[in-house]
Parts: structure tokens; C-alpha cells; sequence
């Protein structure tokens, strides 16, 4: 009778252990599967939004084509440059900016004479062969010695001047970097040019202290910029009254900018004539209106005007 009963106790103890793994193992089955079904399902995406980014940057290259009429040489020649980049898909940006043209031409060796031919021609169709500016389009070639400009790269975003402007390249002096400026690395510079803020890309070829100068570049299209730029502006108001008063520009964009004001705060309909601090010339200005405000966070919507009346 009591071995009876202790085999009767001994088996219910080892089906409640056994419920009890069973029931453990159910768990991580379950987990387990949640995990790799997210896993799966993140990678699917990534593939899905990296070929969606691909075939977009392949129909952007396949439209300059169209545009430049493009020869199989020089497409061949395109090839070898996009080889260089870091996303050879994105080699649509090689058609339409010359400082990464020149950026990735620098990476390769040097060409034969038959190749140069080519290649003279390919900069010849996208303009980037003059060093002098044409209708309607804007240059490093156009700015002034002297001029204050904005310089971003990294994390590092410096008040910056045009040191000097040459022929063929701009020597641009930029003090107080953290983290020196390298010829490996793409900057990107703000100025003002033909009464608006432009957008360079820029990569130096020499570098000696503070001083880089890089070889001319056409301004990019202006996407919407987070910038630190310390600006001065002058503030036109119906009345008349004008004032000058330092302003933040914390937001850039083709058509407009976000400016965060301190003490002298701005109105709807407020005329602006803004430069970079520094600019004690005046001699580089971008007129603006205000047309929204924030005054509980202190921020300006302002669209560009083009030359102030």
C-alpha cells in the first residue's frame, strides 16, 4: 500500500514537470517564431525600400542620358567614375554636379589620349568644361574674395571665408576645426550668390592649415538644410522703420528659410534683407518676407523675394 502510493505520488510529479517543460517549450516556439517573423519581415522591407532607392536612381540616370544624348563611350567612361563612389548606383549625381565629376575622376588613372577626347566632350555636354559662369547658372567661380560662407562636413558645421578665387580652383579659409578638414571627405558649402543662398559640393584637393582649395563647382538644387548659419538682418516694416538685428537661420531650403529671433521679434509681412554675419560690407544680401510665426517657440517662416525693393 505505500509503495503504491509513493509511485503514485513520484508519477504525478512527473507529469507535472513534464506539463510544465511542455508548456516552456510552447512559449519559445511561439517567441521564437514572433522574432524571426519580425526579422524576415525587416529585411523584406529594407530590400524592398534599397530596390526601390535603386530603380529610382536608375531612371534618374537613364533621363540624363535621354537629356545629354549620352554615347556609349562616354556612358562606358560614366561607369568607371560611379565605380569609385561609395553607391555606384547613384552615379545620376556624376550628370549633374561637377565637383563629384572631378571628385571621382581624380580616383582613377590617367587617361590616354583617345580617353581624354572623350572625356573633354562628356564635360563639355554637361557643362562643367568653362570655368566661367553661364546665363542662369551659378558657380564657386562667381563669388568674391572676401566673402563669408558656411562650411559643412562630418558633424562639423564652421563660419567660413572665400580666401581667394582663381581660374580654375577657390581657396576657401575655414579656422576653427575640431576636426580637420581631409581631402578624402565631400563639404558642403552655403553662400549667398545672385541674391539667394546656394548649395556647393565641394572636395579639396590641397589643403594647408586653416586654407583648402578646391576646383570650381556649379550650385546645387537647395534641399531642405538643418543649419546653425548666424545671419544679420535688416527688418523693412510698413511704417518704414528699419532695424538691424542679429538672427539664426535653422532651416534652408530652394525657396525659404526658418530663422529663430531672439529678443526683436518679427511679424507677418516684415521685408527682410538678410547676409551672413560678417558682413560688414553688405555687399552679398538675400531679401525675404515673413510670412508665419511662431512666437511661442520663436521661429520665422520666411520665403525669398529676390532682389530687395
Amino acid at each position: 500500500m505505500k509503495e503504491s502510493y509513493t509511485e503514485t505520488v513520484l508519477q504525478a510529479i512527473t507529469r507535472t514537470l513534464n506539463e510544465g517543460i511542455n508548456e516552456r517549450s510552447t512559449m519559445l516556439i511561439i517567441v521564437s517564431v514572433i522574432v524571426l517573423f519580425v526579422i524576415v519581415l525587416t529585411i523584406v522591407l529594407s530590400l524592398r525600400n534599397r530596390n526601390r532607392n535603386i530603380s529610382a536612381a536608375e531612371a534618374s540616370y537613364q533621363k540624363l542620358i535621354r537629356k545629354y544624348n549620352l554615347t556609349i563611350l562616354e556612358m562606358d567612361y560614366i561607369e568607371e567614375l560611379a565605380a569609385t563612389l561609395k553607391k555606384p548606383s547613384d552615379k545620376y549625381h556624376l550628370l549633374q554636379n561637377s565637383s563629384r565629376f572631378r571628385a571621382a575622376e581624380h580616383k582613377l588613372d590617367e587617361p590616354d589620349e583617345k580617353t581624354g577626347e572623350i572625356i573633354e566632350g562628356l564635360k563639355l555636354k554637361l557643362g562643367f568644361i568653362s570655368t566661367q559662369s553661364e546665363d542662369g547658372v551659378i558657380s564657386t567661380s562667381d563669388l568674391q574674395q572676401g566673402q563669408q560662407v558656411s562650411v559643412f562636413y562630418g558633424s562639423e558645421e564652421l563660419a567660413a571665408e572665400i580666401y581667394s578665387v582663381a581660374e580654375m580652383n577657390i581657396t576657401i579659409k575655414c579656422p576653427g576645426q575640431t576636426v580637420p578638414v581631409t581631402a578624402a571627405q565631400e563639404l558642403r558649402l552655403i553662400a549667398i550668390s545672385d541674391g539667394g543662398f546656394r548649395v556647393f559640393f565641394l572636395r579639396p584637393d590641397k589643403i594647408k592649415g586653416d586654407l583648402f582649395s578646391t576646383p570650381h563647382a556649379t550650385a546645387a538644387e537647395t534641399e531642405k538644410i538643418n543649419t546653425k548659419i548666424h545671419i544679420t538682418a535688416e527688418v523693412f516694416r510698413d511704417d518704414d522703420e528699419v532695424s538691424a538685428s542679429a538672427f539664426k537661420l535653422v532651416m534652408l531650403s530652394e525657396n525659404g528659410a526658418f530663422i529663430r529671433y531672439a529678443n526683436d521679434g518679427l511679424s507677418p509681412g516684415d521685408r527682410l534683407r538678410i547676409f551672413f554675419a560678417g558682413d560688414h560690407k553688405k555687399a552679398n544680401p538675400v531679401s525675404a518676407e515673413v510670412v508665419k510665426i511662431s512666437e511661442e517657440k520663436m521661429l520665422a517662416a520666411v520665403k525669398f523675394t529676390g532682389a530687395h525693393q
